[in-house]
């Protein structure tokens, strides 16, 4: 067919049509989509009024329910209360050396100051929380803000008491929304009391009663212990106290590490120096997962196994021309005669070295157990649960 005898407009023609089809589809998506959006509505507003149907409770009865069964119930959430309101005086405490001027945080030197400021104040007594390192509470305003106090040893400290804010109301009732300082507060007071008891102890907010028979040796100087963990939570009628029960692996504190190392190497006192070759690396792995004390009840962390023994090893004091062995320096010192002077040193850091047998387990948690004493502890805490 020739081009030029072809319809004219027919291109045209069609563009128009396929314009006017489009905008027709685009009418009737928008007509549908609202459609879609009303219905969606009618559904929403249907799916509430339900909900809100079925969430309207009928009113408890007035006269008490004749029918059903008495039974109780245990629980382990107790309503706290007070006889009566009580404003608390926050402090922050700051103990510094007099001599360095260092300040120093320890809980032994915050029992030290507190109960030396108790007896130089009794007016303040079952008065005041303390945590024996930053923060401390009273119910009446502290008046002196400075605290002159020393240790045993004759050590200067003093300590700065500086009012932090203005004094709160403990209200025990008013405590359902998170309140973090009442409920520290409420905290410290559970865990102070209990701590006071000498038939308990405690590692933060558990407690464990203070018995032999309370305990089961899952591994070498390990024992389980089953205990109470005690928290305050607020609630929508006030205060709580919440109860757990909690298990955890802790040191036969006090336990001599010349005994602890026969039961690791199984052997007696007699054959322990023979044991030392060869197994250097092994023990020392066991060492370091130990916590120690020495004979000054301050803590020791075991760097390495120092193969010099007390009678080798000597060294000069302060102000000493002469060297002396570490065997005569606790003889000297400490009034203490080594019974086994023949056996390896601790190095404990600072080419600072310490015989075996003044060393002892401290009271702690112990938390990287190996394998054989995790197994141990599920093994003796699935036979416990089952008994209770």
């Amino acid at each position: 067919m020739n081009q030029n005898n072809a319809p004219k407009g027919r291109g045209r023609g069609l563009g128009r049509g396929r314009k006017n089809q489009t905008q027709k589809t685009a009418e009737e998506n928008s007509i549908k989509k609202n459609e879609d959006t009303e219905f969606k509505k009618t559904d929403i507003q249907n799916e509430e009024a339900c909900l809100k149907k079925e969430t309207e409770f009928p009113a408890k009865p007035k006269n008490k329910f004749s029918l059903g069964t008495d039974f109780r119930i245990l629980v382990n959430h107790f309503k706290l209360s007070l006889q009566k309101k009580s404003k608390i005086f926050q402090y922050d405490v700051s103990i510094k050396d007099v001599d360095t001027n260092e300040e120093k945080i320890s809980k032994k030197l915050g029992k030290i100051m507190l109960q030396q400021f108790l007896n130089q104040n009794p007016s303040y007594t079952n008065k005041i929380l303390y945590d024996f390192k930053k923060i401390l509470y009273c119910t009446e305003r502290i008046q002196d803000s400075e605290v002159q106090f020393e240790t045993s040893k004759g050590r200067k400290f003093t300590a700065l008491l500086k009012e932090a804010n203005r004094p709160s109301g403990l209200d025990l009732n008013n405590i359902q929304e998170p309140d973090e300082e009442l409920v520290n507060v409420l905290q410290m007071i559970l865990t102070q009391n209990m701590r006071s008891d000498e038939k308990y102890f405690n590692f933060g907010k558990s407690f464990y009663e203070n018995r032999k028979e309370n305990r089961k040796e899952i591994g070498i100087g390990l024992d389980l212990i089953d205990g109470v963990s005690i928290s305050v939570r607020p609630t929508e009628q006030g205060a709580a106290v919440n109860l757990n029960k909690t298990s955890s692996a802790i040191n036969q504190e006090g336990k001599n590490l010349i005994e602890i190392l026969c039961e690791f190497f199984r052997c007696n006192e007699n054959n322990l120096i023979t044991k030392f070759n060869g197994n250097l690396s092994k023990l020392l792995e066991f060492l370091k997962n130990l916590d120690l004390m020495d004979h000054l009840e301050r803590p020791v962390k075991v760097q390495d196994i120092y193969l010099n023994n007390s009678r080798q090893h000597r060294f000069k004091l302060k102000n000493e021309q002469n060297q002396i062995s570490v065997e005569q320096y606790f003889l000297n010192k400490y009034n203490v005669k080594l019974r086994h002077p023949n056996l390896p040193l601790l190095s404990i850091g600072a080419r600072n070295f310490i015989p075996l047998e003044v060393c002892c387990l401290r009271q702690t948690r112990r938390s990287n157990l190996n394998p054989d004493e995790q197994s141990q502890m599920n093994k003796v805490t699935r036979s416990s649960t089952k008994e209770d």
